[in-house]
């Protein structure tokens, strides 16, 4: 993108910001949901969620997956305006709800930290809000690369009342939190360079390893959680059974979670096809057309585990998943296991983690 219309953009982000802002939360998401399907193309990348939807649905024929596009779409439309509103929800006003459900146990009446999981479901910025009422939370989040959008989603997320950090801070500041005693939320439906070769939605796809080493590092649960549309400014937060870490250590073990906490993932996508916000590569193209019966159970992290670069790659945020060029974000990050192994050697020259 061109100076010129990176700026443009910004300028046409902070007109729609405005604009939001002034609408009560109902109209400004049905006015984002209809503009949204009318402009798909300048919000999201439909290509992408075409293929992303091909591959997990492939029993889905044109007029279905035309019609689920439209849903996507639309939904994603009124989380921009929804984001917009954040201390709305916060706040209760305008007749919004934002309430949990299912497992909240350990979230709500025991305690003890967690690593929350989710996918990009519904309106899954509102998270953080029922998340973080127990204890404080540190949210990853990505980048856009558009310094005004990025600014403008921030100044909102932090309204939900979590910390939140770009990820190429985050196995750092993820470690520094678990041992005050905060939880940690990301996303982990989207594809990451280096992590964990699961199977996904009946395919071999490479998921972040990071909540399988944070649980067993601080021995404490992966907790998935969806943010569920119940209604018109309604957010219900779905709470599912605690993933516990067992007896076990090493690379098996960091599997073995891994692939329950994807299962997880894949069967809440499944219930809610239409809310999924898949616009960024979820399989590379070889693994789209490809059975989990061939695919190597060698992690791509095990084979480079001593790699060495800069940021992390092992999570996702709760975030709009408009982000800048996905090729040098996945390429420009360190895998979970070294420094997790790094951590254990005797070095003067090892991070203070």
């Amino acid at each position: 993108m061109s100076k010129r219309m990176h700026s443009a953009t910004g300028v046409i982000a902070t007109a729609g910001y405005a604009l939001l802002r002034v609408l009560p939360v109902k109209m400004a998401s049905d006015f984002m949901a209809l503009f949204a399907v009318r402009f798909a193309r300048f919000l999201v990348r439909e290509k992408v969620i075409r293929r992303n939807l091909r591959a997990a649905f492939p029993d889905l024929d044109e007029p279905a997956l035309d019609a689920l596009m439209k849903k996507i779409v639309a939904n994603f439309g009124r989380l921009l305006a929804e984001v917009v509103h954040i201390p709305t929800y916060v706040a209760g006003k305008q007749g919004t709800i934002v309430n949990a459900s299912g497992s909240l146990e350990h979230t709500f009446q025991q305690s003890g930290q967690a690593i929350y999981v989710s996918a990009h479901l519904g309106n899954w910025e509102l998270v953080p809000i029922v998340l973080g009422r127990r204890s404080r939370m540190l949210v990853i989040y990505s980048l856009i690369g558009n310094r005004v959008i990025d600014n403008l989603l921030l100044s909102q997320r932090r309204k939900t009342g979590s910390i939140y950090v770009e990820k190429s801070k985050a196995l750092r500041a993820s470690i520094k939190a678990m041992k005050r005693g905060d939880s940690v939320g990301l996303l982990v439906d989207q594809r990451v360079e280096r992590g964990i070769e699961v199977t996904f939605f009946g395919r071999p796809t490479i998921v972040t390893d990071l909540p399988a080493r944070l649980a067993l590092k601080f021995n404490c649960p992966i907790i998935p959680a969806e943010a569920v549309r119940a209604g018109p400014r309604r957010c219900q937060v779905m709470v599912h059974e605690p993933i516990w870490p067992g007896e076990n250590r090493g690379e098996q073990a960091v599997r073995d979670l891994t692939q329950q906490m994807a299962s997880v993932v894949e069967d809440c996508i499944r219930k809610r096809p239409d809310e999924w916000c898949c616009d960024k590569r979820r399989w590379k193209k070889s693994d789209r057309t490809q059975s989990t019966a061939g695919f190597s159970t060698t992690p791509r992290s095990a084979r480079s585990s001593t790699s060495v670069a800069q940021g992390i790659n092992s999570s996702r945020a709760w975030v709009s998943p408009m982000h800048g060029n996905s090729a040098q974000q996945e390429t420009c990050t360190p895998d979970a296991a070294y420094w997790f192994g790094r951590k254990r050697r005797k070095s003067t020259g090892r991070p203070n983690l």
